[in-house]
């Protein structure tokens, strides 16, 4: 009997402590209606240094390290740019209509990754002046969701969860744009 009600008041307290509000978790099941992202793939095709590279040297560059900006709209719409004058004031041209799956898809990319609690150690105010150092990629990813909008750059070669998560989700709108892939 006593066993009985001291593991009930501790599965009560267990639940009162752990519980989240619904709200809180319907964000992490279903895609925020307000998700967007803005990716500005700022890679060593903007330097100076690019230039100076035989034909055969540019193409041992993976295309994904290559500049690019990806801009997708809470409504689903992908905007497409490569090159280098792909740069986060770019507003690209609509390249398709993504599904409710591909969102989700997405979505569940920035969230499992921890791109969305990132800004503590990869926020930047400015993603318009993030440089690379000469021959890296960097990601800057602007991702809004939940009435909140965080701002970081990455890395591509940062060995971490959040690398990893930079580099998947850069595979992944690739993907859905229909660009080649390395």
């Amino acid at each position: 009997m006593y066993a009985t009600a001291i593991l009930s008041i501790a599965w009560a307290l267990w639940v009162i402590g752990c519980a989240e509000p619904v709200a809180d978790r319907q964000a992490y099941i279903a895609v925020p209606p307000d998700f967007g992202l803005s990716v500005t793939v700022v890679g060593p095709d903007r330097s100076d240094a690019w230039l100076a590279l035989t034909a055969d040297q540019r193409k041992d560059v993976p295309e994904s390290s290559l500049s690019a900006r990806f801009i997708v709209e809470a409504d689903g719409t992908l905007r497409t740019a490569t090159g280098p004058g792909a740069t986060d004031e770019l507003y690209p041209g609509q390249t398709r209509t993504l599904v409710r799956s591909q969102m989700l898809e997405l979505w569940r990319t920035v969230r499992n990754h921890g791109l969305l609690t990132a800004e503590q150690s990869h926020g930047v105010k400015n993603p318009a002046m993030v440089m690379p150092s000469p021959g890296a990629t960097t990601h800057v990813f602007s991702i809004y969701a939940l009435g909140d909008r965080i701002t970081i750059a990455i890395q591509a070669d940062e060995p971490s969860r959040i690398g990893e998560g930079s580099r998947r989700l850069i595979r992944l709108l690739r993907d859905l744009s229909w660009l080649t892939t390395d």
